[in-house]
């Protein structure tokens, strides 16, 4: 008898776990990025998270937003009458966002219009420490259109730069952080201490203007009103225009060769000058002067073999 009992619960588990409010298997995603996690949310469900969760209800009748609707959510438990203790009301886009202050699980959903019931959905994939895009069509199933985590991103600081990916996070967020150029008085002086997040050995931000001119650098500030325009590697790669470049189309990444102080190229027992040059990547982003609307490129680099050894 409790074998059989074992293998009902099996089965009603198995069935649970691949209904997506509709029959569907929904994939975790993360929103704002080109990247998609492909998790399911029904093995989300059984993760830890924090004890909250985000939704954002969209509320729509034939395609058409429902305003002035209250939509409230109940733990899907078995054997129990649904207890609605989170709610919220639909704006003129039909649009609501309702926070759950419980564990993950299932849940299920109803919208009323002046006390009466007109919508009703269950089987909703709901995950602390989420916040989940729902779709709620009256008189159809539910959709979880998707699924990203509430917890913020790791900062990246130049201490954590050793790949293009960690390279472009911290130049973009360099980017938030100081909004505009010039930098205030504050901002510039944060960038150029040592040891601390945003620059660390030869991880640095410098800033160029349209013409090639060094406006800001955290290492160096004596190469500050120099034109660089013309200076290439000795591959014949002329980086500064092509960082110029990189960030004018929105952002990107630039290969060339530099000389690293860290390194003694050459053999000639001077770390300086060495005309050789190590292989450097570099990243570039446009940043903005808002008093002269005037585009300048604000970048940094490192040098892949020296992290990678």
């Amino acid at each position: 008898m409790l074998n059989h009992i074992r293998s009902i619960v099996v089965i009603a588990l198995t069935a649970g776990l691949m209904w997506n409010c509709g029959g569907e298997r929904v994939t975790q995603s993360e929103v704002g990025t080109e990247e998609q996690v492909g998790r399911p949310l029904s093995k989300l469900a059984v993760a830890h998270h924090k004890a909250q969760a985000v939704v954002m209800v969209n509320l729509y009748r034939d395609g058409t937003p429902v305003s002035g609707a209250v939509v409230e959510f109940s733990r899907s438990i078995a054997g129990q009458a649904p207890d609605y203790e989170w709610s919220g009301t639909t704006d003129e886009k039909g649009q609501t966002l309702v926070e759950i202050s419980s564990g993950n699980g299932y849940y299920q959903a109803r919208a009323l219009q002046d006390g009466i019931e007109v919508g009703s959905w269950s089987s909703i994939p709901i995950n602390a420490g989420y916040k989940v895009i729902l779709n709620l069509p009256i008189g159809g199933k539910a959709q979880v259109k998707g699924s990203y985590s509430l917890e913020p991103a790791k900062q990246i600081t130049a201490r954590d730069v050793v790949d293009k990916e960690t390279l472009k996070t911290f130049v973009e967020t360099a980017k938030k952080y100081a909004q505009s150029y010039p930098f205030s008085e504050d901002i510039e002086a944060e960038f150029r201490q040592e040891g601390e997040k945003w620059k660390h050995e030869d991880i640095y931000l410098a800033v160029l203007n349209g013409d090639g001119v060094i406006v800001f650098h955290a290492a160096n500030p004596a190469l500050e009103g120099q034109n660089l325009i013309d200076f290439e590697d000795p591959n014949g790669v002329k980086y500064v225009q092509e960082l110029i470049a990189a960030a004018a189309a929105g952002g990107g990444f630039v290969a060339y060769y530099f000389d690293n102080p860290a390194v003694d190229e050459n053999g000639d027992g001077e770390l300086l000058g060495d005309p050789i040059g190590s292989p450097k990547i570099g990243y570039a982003t446009p940043i903005t002067d808002p008093e002269t609307g005037m585009e300048l490129t604000l970048l940094s680099g490192f040098y892949p073999q020296v992290q990678d050894g």
